[in-house]
């Protein structure tokens, strides 16, 4: 008896490897047994989330460093041709920057894959437009920076042009304590300023 149901068990693997292989190709085949690049990622740059027509969700993180994106990854609830596409989404996207990941579309994931069934095709198209969803948070979220900076910048310029005005007109023998202490303040909010830019700029990189 448990000799009949391995080999039932097994022909009945064998032949959803068969079917599968025969819908998706050696390519899609391969990545169906080895879905690369899933999970989800702490703290992403970009992140997309984008339920399909079909009911799937389509999870996408991107992790960037210079510009370029370091790491991505993909989550999907759906079926097996979600996860495939999900898997080249990531994939395609490591190395990218921005303006070449907008060059993916779904028809990029379906020229790789070569071989999808006509109703999941749809798969590569939900995939790609996460990935775009993803990209368009990391644009907003990098120039929301980007202002932060250019704001910190002008304070710090503002406070050392009052500064200097401040040293300029008090020649050190006739500076009074209270003098002192408030271009000691300044210079402290100078610094703090300084740090919280040099801090901003590193997570740029």
């Amino acid at each position: 008896m448990g000799d009949d149901l391995d080999n039932f068990v097994e022909e009945l693997q064998n032949q959803i490897f068969k079917e599968t292989k025969a819908a998706y190709g050696d390519v899609g085949f391969e990545r169906w047994c080895n879905p690369l690049f899933m999970g989800r990622m702490e703290n992403p740059d970009g992140y997309g989330r984008i339920k399909g027509s079909c009911g799937d969700t389509m999870e996408i993180y991107l992790q960037f460093e210079n510009d370029k994106v370091k790491k991505a990854s993909f989550q999907t609830d759906g079926c097996g041709t979600s996860t495939i596409c999900g898997s080249f989404a990531a994939e395609l996207a490591i190395g990218k920057e921005p303006d070449e990941l907008m060059d993916i579309t779904g028809e990029t994931i379906l020229n790789i894959l070569g071989t999808v069934p006509e109703e999941d095709r749809h798969c590569a198209f939900l995939a790609a437009e996460t990935l775009q969803e993803a990209l368009h948070n990391y644009m907003i979220q990098s120039n929301k920076m980007r202002m932060k900076e250019d704001e910190l910048e002008k304070e710090i310029k503002e406070l050392e042009e009052i500064l200097k005005d401040r040293e300029e007109a008090l020649p050190p023998h006739s500076i009074q304590l209270q003098q002192m202490l408030f271009l000691e303040e300044l210079d402290t909010k100078i610094e703090a300023k300084k740090n919280k830019l040099a801090e901003l700029k590193r997570k740029d990189l």
